[in-house]
Formats: C-alpha cells, structure tokens, sequence
C-alpha cells in the first residue's frame, strides 16, 4: 500500500489468496484518477519491493482476459510443434513495426519528458513503451518519438482522434502521428526524398546550423535569457519555411546580439577576416532605430543585421567561426 499510495490516493486494494491464507504472488491496486494509476504503473514497474521485482499492468475485463488466455496456450502449443533449429528470432523489426501497433510521432520538444509524453498518449489506449529518438552528440531528444500499443485499435483510434484540424498538442507543438515505417520503407523514403531534396531549391539543410540546444556542451555558459532567445529564433525560422515560398539563403547570414558600438564597416572587417582568404562580402546591413539617432545622424544599431557573402563556403566558414565565441565581443555578447 505504501509503495502505490506515493503516487495517487489509493481506493481499493486486493490481494487473492489461497484457502490456506497464502498469497498468489499478485494484486489488484485501483486509483481514483487515470492519470495517478499511469504514473504509478511508469514509476513502479520493474521495482524491486521487498526483494521482487514486480510487473505492473492494466487490468483487463475478465471475458478479454479469458480469450487472451486461450490465445496464449494456444500459441505456445504452435511454438512447441516447431523445431527450435529452424526457428527464426523475432526482431524488433517484425515485433514493433510489422504489427501494425508502433507510431512515430514528429514534433516533440528537444527536452522532452517520456512520463509526460507517455500520459498524453495513454489517453488512446494501453501502451507497451514510449520511447524518445536521442542525439548521440547532444544528449538531447532529436524532435521525435516511438510509442508502440498493445494493439492495432488503440493505434487506429489514435491517428483518426489526431488527424483532424485540431490535431494534437504537446508543450505548445503540434504532434505528427503516423504509423512507424520497416527499414525497407524506410529506405524507400530516404531515395525519395535524396531525389526531391536534389531538385529542391530552398536549402533546408542549412536551417539547424548554427542552432544551440539546451543542454548540449556549447550552450552550458549562454544565460538562460539568451538561450531562450536562441531557441525562439530557431522556433521563429521552422514556422517560416514550413510555406514554401521561404528558402534558406546560402550566401546571407543572419546576425544577432551584436554590441550597440559596431558599424557596418568594423562588421564587415569581421566576417571577413573569419570567412577565409577568398571571401568576399556583398553587402552588410545594420537594422537601425527610426527615432533614435547617433551623434552623425545615423538611427542608432538596434543589435542585429545581416552579412551577404559573394560564396556559400567563406559564409559558412565565418558563422561556425563567429557563433557563440566569446573572443568576439566577450563571454556575455556571443553572436548567434
């Protein structure tokens, strides 16, 4: 009791016996809310109380449970007709994909909390595990996540209850659901999109250089303020291309957090000096105030502008050079 209390108020807990008094080695426990039962079955399955290591699951209504019983002699019967030498293992592949009972989901925040991602979609059915896509560099989640139930209606309920124009949201980002693919479909996509990605002007690729995530090695010394920003900015740059008539620039670059002191000139010595011997700078913009003006007239630099190189190299050359460096303008003015 004190162990399942932790996590909800308890309403009722049952343990079976035999006649003699001995227990059956199991027990129902029943929450008086949903979420309190899901996050008590997250937390404490796998646990060891009082040297056991316990299994906690759904309840399922007796006449489902008699014909999954059945189901289950009746394939262990079928495996024990089979010779174990031609047997073949059954790979993640074929257990998680080809049942039809694994969904990808797009769109989850790079911080992303599996308990709560796990709560959110328990909401159409039991799942068998919620898994988040990390980066190996980073740390971080990449932006998506496997959730496979444990069986194919929850998964059909699931894509219709998020398909429409509502859809559905999770810390401020809209999810998108879909079935998970086998590695042959998977390849299958990658050609197809290596093929568009050959024809397609916009230069997408280029959208997340120079992005800093949370909790990744470079961000440890940016200010929670200007981390944020950072990530507002990325935020800001995704919602645009998803029209399709916004592009990545190769050649122009976008800088921020600059020192009110600087003028076009001193930045285009900069970059520059920073894009390598054969670059050359096309035009560099300082966006200035309209009512507030220097001592020669000038509306004074409001922090950001932009750096137009003739060449994708040296621009490319002097924004991983200047991003985040601390040597430029000092440790609490980094260009981003």
């Amino acid at each position: 009791n004190e162990a399942f209390s932790l996590h909800g108020k308890v309403i009722d807990i049952h343990i079976p016996r035999k006649s003699n008094g001995q227990m059956l080695g199991y027990a129902f426990v029943q929450y008086t809310s949903y979420f309190e039962a899901v996050k008590a079955m997250n937390i404490i399955n796998g646990l060891e109380l009082k040297g056991r290591k316990v299994a906690v699951d759904w309840v399922l209504p007796k006449n489902i449970y008699q014909e999954k019983k059945e189901e289950d002699e009746k394939e262990e019967v079928e495996e024990m007709e089979v010779e174990d030498d031609i047997r073949k293992p059954v790979t993640m592949e074929t257990e998680d994909v080809m049942e039809g009972k694994t969904l990808f989901i797009r769109g989850i925040p790079h911080d992303v909390d599996e308990e709560e991602l796990s709560i959110l979609m328990q909401q159409y059915g039991p799942i068998r595990y919620c898994r988040a896509v990390m980066d190996d560099v980073t740390g971080m989640c990449r932006g998506s996540a496997f959730v496979k139930y444990r069986d194919t209606a929850s998964v059909q309920y699931c894509l219709e209850s998020t398909s429409g124009s509502e859809g559905l949201w999770f810390h401020g980002n809209q999810l998108d659901i879909t079935l998970a693919l086998s590695k042959d479909e998977i390849k299958k996509v990658k050609k197809k999109k290596t093929s568009v990605e050959s024809k397609d002007k916009r230069n997408l690729y280029l959208a997340k250089e120079g992005v800093i995530l949370p909790d990744s090695e470079v961000a440890k010394d940016l200010t929670k303020h200007e981390l944020a920003k950072r990530m507002r900015s990325f935020e800001e740059r995704r919602r645009k291309l998803r029209n399709p008539f916004y592009f990545m620039s190769k050649n122009r670059l976008s800088v921020r957090n600059l020192p009110v002191n600087i003028n076009e000139k001193k930045l285009r010595v900069l970059f520059k000096s920073h894009g390598g011997d054969n670059a050359f700078i096309k035009q560099v913009k300082l966006m200035r105030s309209k009512d507030k003006f220097d001592d020669k007239g000038l509306g004074k630099p409001l922090g950001f502008g932009f750096v137009e190189f003739t060449q994708h190299e040296p621009a490319l050359r002097a924004l991983r050079s200047l991003n985040n460096n601390p040597d430029i303008f000092g440790p609490h003015k980094r260009n981003g």
